[in-house]
């Protein structure tokens, strides 16, 4: 199957309509793309800070976050242009969710991933000690020490998906619909990516920081010559009632009109 393009991602998001409803909404992100912005600021977020944090598997790190912006085209020269690829493959999948529903373009289906990965934890703790000092004065003093723990991962740290293009393309942007969205639209029940690395064929990968919202994020990037794009899941927002992560959207994008 060969790449096929779609020169209004704003269109196609109108068209899903589960998630880009009202015409302020549609506004706002049409605004938002023409000009550029990055839908989100780089953070990686340590495991169980605080309520709502994420989690990287309780203990885990990600590398340190890196953010490039490009600069909108000038008017009358084009935006953004949706790369269809031509198959999606993955780490892994649940049955019924394969990969290729994170670019169907469909709101009612998305690729879900429960797999979880060992991870060796270092937990620090201390204990009171008695020494004695000068002249057989005995001190009590704290020592700090750790001991390590075995464990799993949050379901899906670890896994990926990736969008395999025919021929090269320049991608400059990517972009998300994070979670379950249907059929209750309560995307919150599944865990969803919160920290990503975004890899290509060739070039340094990117870091993102996706939001825990339930709408299309795009974030622009420094444009990758590739042919494919690949999304390795670093750390997720816990869902409330599913034990697996899920994307509903995931797409490429270039500039203007492809060659």
């Amino acid at each position: 199957m060969p790449d096929y393009f779609e020169t209004d991602p704003v269109g196609s998001e109108r068209l899903l309509g589960k998630v880009m409803t009202g015409g302020n909404k549609i506004k706002r992100r049409r605004q938002m793309i023409g000009r550029g912005f990055v839908a989100g600021f780089v953070a990686l977020v340590a495991a169980g800070t605080a309520v709502g944090a994420t989690q990287l598997g309780h203990g885990a790190s990600a590398p340190a976050a890196t953010t490039t912006t490009t600069t909108a085209p000038a008017p009358g020269r084009g935006g953004y242009v949706l790369l269809h690829p031509a198959r999606a493959v993955a780490s892994s999948f649940v049955p019924g969710h394969p990969p290729g529903d994170a670019v169907d373009r469909d709101t009612r289906t998305f690729w879900a991933v429960g797999t979880r990965i060992p991870l060796t934890v270092r937990v620090p703790y201390h204990y009171l000690k008695t020494v004695i000092g000068p002249g057989g004065v005995k001190h009590r003093v704290q020592v700090d020490s750790f001991y390590t723990r075995h464990e799993l991962s949050a379901p899906g740290v670890g896994a990926w998906i990736r969008l395999v293009y025919s021929s090269p393309h320049n991608v400059v942007a990517v972009s998300f619909l994070n979670g379950d969205q249907y059929p209750t639209r309560d995307f919150s029940r599944a865990v969803r990516p919160a920290n990503v690395e975004v890899i290509f064929s060739l070039g340094a990968p990117q870091y993102l920081t996706i939001g825990n919202i339930p709408e299309f994020q795009h974030f622009t990037i420094a444009p990758r010559r590739t042919t494919f794009v690949e999304v390795k899941i670093l750390s997720v927002f816990p869902g409330t009632s599913l034990p697996f992560a899920a994307i509903t959207d995931l797409g490429g994008y270039t500039w203007g009109k492809p060659s």
